[in-house]
């Protein structure tokens, strides 16, 4: 995370640049640290991709959602749910 700042800022000061965040509310929707989203849908079966916010991060106006991409293992017909992983 810190490469990807750094590459974006060039020069950051991670302690007194950097805002922590648990919400975020943009354009009515609100974002929240642990959230699990529908980011899109595989074409195949209409499967879900998934997002678990990580972290939300604010430097002067620019916001960052750091998230971990979550795998769809299969479709359980018993309980109707997609039981899913991280891809780490």
């Amino acid at each position: 995370m810190k490469d990807i700042l750094l590459e974006d800022f060039n020069h950051i000061d991670f302690d007194e640049d950097l805002y922590l965040c648990n919400t975020l509310i943009y354009n009515n929707v609100e974002y929240c640290r642990c959230q699990v989203n529908i980011i899109d849908l595989k074409s195949f079966h209409e499967q879900p991709i998934l997002a678990q916010i990580i972290m939300i991060l604010k430097k002067n106006e620019k916001w960052w959602l750091f998230v971990d991409i979550l795998y769809t293992v299969r479709h359980d017909e018993k309980l109707f749910a997609w039981p899913i992983q991280s891809t780490a």
